[in-house]
């Protein structure tokens, strides 16, 4: 016969897995920016001056209202203005660690430095997608070109661009890297936002040298590594291993 303790307690709650909680966070901030939208486009609203000869009645102001929400909600579906990535990071960077969730401050810090490598913008331009290179591709794979950007005529060079840095984009470990007819070949493995889990590589192949004691040494982010012998040719940077585990490619790119 069961005890009356045993046949009256209450089934212990399930624990939220760090993925559900991380969904939760993404949905708080997405409301909270829906929120911000509709009081934006209600003070919008009030600043249309309408004729006094046609007065709307309440239908008509309700109806106005509950139209401006649903183009609201779609907009924020659609990505908003951005807002709810702002205080996602915020939350994340806050209450992450004790929710269980890692940052997703995945922003790449190397190999060298993109921020506006765009045709014609900056020392670097940077192309997506390696056409007729080998290399690791398929699902779960992103390849980028990058190349010294040729100065604009009539400027003068800035600095020597010929030997370029070459950085750990991310934190991780280096797992391979040797030298192949005249390339450095250097091959990482980074910790995805929810550990061993999501992990993912990342492999450079620049014309260049390779220090030989960096193989299995853990390097940080935007840790330099070697040197890009950049007027000899553009270099190749794969990633491979991403999923929904990692949440997006990097946001530079």
């Amino acid at each position: 016969m069961k005890s009356i303790a045993s046949s009256t307690a209450m089934p212990l709650r399930k624990m939220p897995t760090s993925e559900q909680m991380d969904d939760k966070l993404k949905g708080v901030a997405k409301m909270y920016e829906k929120q911000f939208l509709r009081q934006m486009v209600k003070a919008m609203r009030q600043t249309v001056d309408r004729s006094g000869f046609v007065k709307r009645n309440m239908a008509e102001k309700i109806f106005q209202e509950k139209l401006d929400h649903q183009h609201v909600d779609k907009w924020g579906d659609l990505g908003g203005i951005g807002l709810s990535k702002v205080i996602y990071d915020q939350l994340i960077e806050k209450y992450g660690a004790a929710m269980g969730i890692r940052s997703r401050g995945l922003r790449p810090q190397g190999p060298v430095p993109l921020n506006g490598s765009k045709a014609g913008q900056g020392p670097f331009q940077l192309q997506k997608g390696l056409p007729n290179s080998p290399g690791v591709q398929g699902a779960g794979a992103e390849s980028f070109r990058i190349e010294k950007a040729a100065p604009e005529q009539g400027q003068p060079t800035q600095g020597n661009l010929g030997a370029v840095d070459v950085s750990a984009p991310w934190s991780g470990q280096v797992v391979s890297a040797y030298q192949s007819e005249g390339y450095g070949v250097i091959e990482m493995q980074h910790e995805g936002e929810r550990g061993e889990e999501s992990s993912f590589r990342s492999t450079l192949v620049f014309p260049g040298k390779v220090p030989g004691n960096i193989k299995n040494q853990a390097v940080k982010a935007g840790q330099k590594m070697a040197l890009w012998q950049s007027q000899q040719g553009g270099m190749n940077w794969t990633i491979t291993g991403l999923g929904t585990s990692r949440g997006s490619e990097p946001r530079t790119v």
